[in-house]
């Protein structure tokens, strides 16, 4: 996770002169604060907190039950969007896309399970359903975005999302 207050990030090579290291330092904080105050991003982090709340109101065996993993996807979620939106790379964004809906369906379809396999609060998973869709409907935005990115000179080796 990003740490908003901490700019020392990058250890910047004392050689470089100061109006050049003034530049990229400021690029930097401005990369920071647009993928801050990106909606998927913002939304990364409430579907985190939620799952950090329905983590804690779950027992010892139902968190090692199905809570572990829950956190494992919700943590995977910032992260991935932060890697593909710093990463200028179509093909970077793409295959953080499909790890990012990876973890974000699981996250959806475990809300289900707790209904019926654990006593936590239905409101409490009602909610974090919600703030699911609200994240379902933001990445899909950002799909956009993606897709008019040009795919440029990039060699997918795996042959995933170019032949």
């Amino acid at each position: 996770m990003i740490d908003d207050d901490d700019d020392s990030g990058f250890d910047f090579n004392e050689e470089m002169p100061d109006e050049e290291r003034e530049e990229y330092e400021r690029e930097y904080r401005e990369e920071k604060r647009r993928l801050k105050n990106h909606p998927l991003y913002i939304q990364a982090m409430e579907v985190l907190q939620l799952a950090r709340v329905l983590n804690e109101s779950m027992t010892e065996e139902e968190r090692e039950m199905q809570g572990g993993l829950m956190m494992q996807s919700a943590y995977m979620l910032a992260p991935k969007i932060a890697g593909a939106m710093g990463s200028g790379s179509w093909l970077i964004c793409m295959q953080n896309a499909a790890i990012i809906r990876e973890h974000a369906n699981f996250l959806l379809l475990s809300s289900h399970g707790l209904r019926s396999f654990t006593k936590t609060d239905p409101e409490h998973i009602k909610l974090f359903r919600r703030e699911m869709e609200s994240f379902r409907a933001l990445f899909r935005d950002w799909c956009k975005e993606i897709h008019a990115m040009p795919p440029g000179e990039v060699d997918d080796e795996w042959g995933l999302f170019i032949r």
